[in-house]
């Protein structure tokens, strides 16, 4: 008796875990009752309408079924499916993937169920296609997917079935899996550099800027390359003026190499997130103050986790550089990219640190690091609860709804 309780609580577990375990039960004692019903009704003509007749039927019905169980059966492992589509589409925009059905070999397959789905990034009007390829070698046909929330999107096959000519029984197929990462592209809000945060950041930079020119030296006690500088030449990038020193000189000065590591301020974007939508604000907010940094001429350091939870090193120095970072993001699953923590301050010595993240960094924020350099750390957050609820001491920021940077 306890081995019998036993065993049907062990199969409610697998239910709850596997909800196709339920649908594939459903289907089953679906089949059955269909199953059931058509042999009564043959039992009913023989017996009380035409024998004759009915044993026709008999003949037929189970004729019927060993051939629907065989061309379902065949069919597990003579279907090929291609897909194609974009990797990249805009948010309220629409995607077209081109699905393509094909049988291997000669013999007429009945049905076959397709079922697409995706995450919640994406939306797939229709999901569940049925075809057959009974007298055509192949078929194809577009699944239009809209993508709705800024980000990274995944679409991929769910299910393949067989089912034979009667649809008595259907089977799993065995199709190569499917899966591809679709990157939302959400609208990048402009900010403005009149904002308190990002004159806050260009202070950091130009102070540290004018320490390092002003230095005799080429490289200092530690090895980091400071800046040369020439006069200005007509055609020379404004960016690369200094105008701090220029009006020292009273004459225009141009830098002649990039900026050390130590002037440059180092963003690092944390993209772990446990809503997607405080992660689409995240990427607006992030990449809304590095296209103001590069219009001003501050070129910046960005690390990130790839889908490994290996760091990466990205260099903005261009609108070009920034775009490719920004594919970049939006084509990494965050499903499981863990945040980072105090140790990434130790991976380069800069003169300002800018953190965005969807939700509040706690450890990170109470860390010995920020709390003795809290003057220079600057922490952007995206998820407003969370920042209303934050009762940490750190320079912390939010993008409001007129894109804005607002201190909390």
């Amino acid at each position: 008796m306890k081995n019998k309780k036993t065993i049907i609580n062990n199969i409610k577990i697998k239910e709850k875990l596997n909800p196709n375990l339920r649908k594939n039960k459903k289907n089953i004692f679906k089949n059955i009752f269909g199953i059931c019903f058509i042999w009564f009704m043959i039992f009913i003509f023989t017996f009380y309408m035409d024998g004759e007749t009915g044993m026709i039927l008999v003949y037929f019905a189970l004729f019927s079924a060993v051939l629907s169980y065989m061309t379902a059966f065949y069919a597990r492992k003579r279907i090929k499916i291609s897909t194609e589509c974009d990797e990249y589409v805009k948010k309220d925009g629409q995607l077209i993937l081109k699905l393509n059905v094909e049988k291997i070999g000669k013999i007429p397959l009945a049905f076959i169920d397709i079922i697409i789905d995706c995450n919640e990034n994406l939306n797939i009007s229709k999901k569940h296609y049925k075809l057959s390829l009974a007298f055509q070698q192949s078929e194809s046909f577009e699944i239009k997917i809209d993508g709705i929330i800024g980000g990274n999107g995944k679409i991929y096959i769910k299910e393949v079935l067989s089912s034979g000519f009667f649809g008595i029984v259907s089977y799993d197929t065995e199709f190569p899996e499917f899966s591809k990462n679709i990157g939302i592209i959400p609208d990048i809000p402009e900010v403005s550099s009149s904002s308190t945060l990002f004159r806050t950041i260009n202070d950091i930079v130009v102070t540290s800027d004018d320490e390092e020119s002003d230095s005799p030296l080429a490289f200092s006690a530690n090895i980091q390359a400071g800046y040369e500088h020439r006069e200005y030449i007509e055609g020379d990038p404004l960016k690369r003026v200094n105008w701090k020193l220029s009006s020292k000189r009273n004459k225009l000065m141009v830098r002649l190499d990039e900026a050390s590591s130590s002037v440059q301020p180092v963003v690092i974007l944390n993209l772990s997130h446990k809503d997607i939508k405080n992660q689409e604000k995240n990427i607006q907010s992030s990449f809304a103050l590095l296209s103001l940094f590069i219009k001003q001429g501050i070129s910046c350091k960005i690390y990130l986790k790839s889908e490994n939870n290996d760091i990466q090193c990205l260099n903005a120095e261009s609108e070009e550089s920034l775009n490719q970072i920004l594919m970049t993001v939006l084509i990494t699953p965050a499903d499981n990219i863990t945040d980072f923590d105090e140790s990434i301050f130790f991976a380069e010595k800069s003169c300002a640190y800018i953190i965005f993240s969807a939700e509040t960094l706690d450890n990170m924020m109470s860390s010995d690091f920020v709390r003795s350099n809290n003057k220079n750390i600057q922490f952007i957050v995206a998820d407003e609860n969370a920042v209303n609820n934050s009762e940490s001491d750190s320079n912390l920021w939010r993008l409001d709804s007129d894109n804005k940077f607002r201190p909390v």
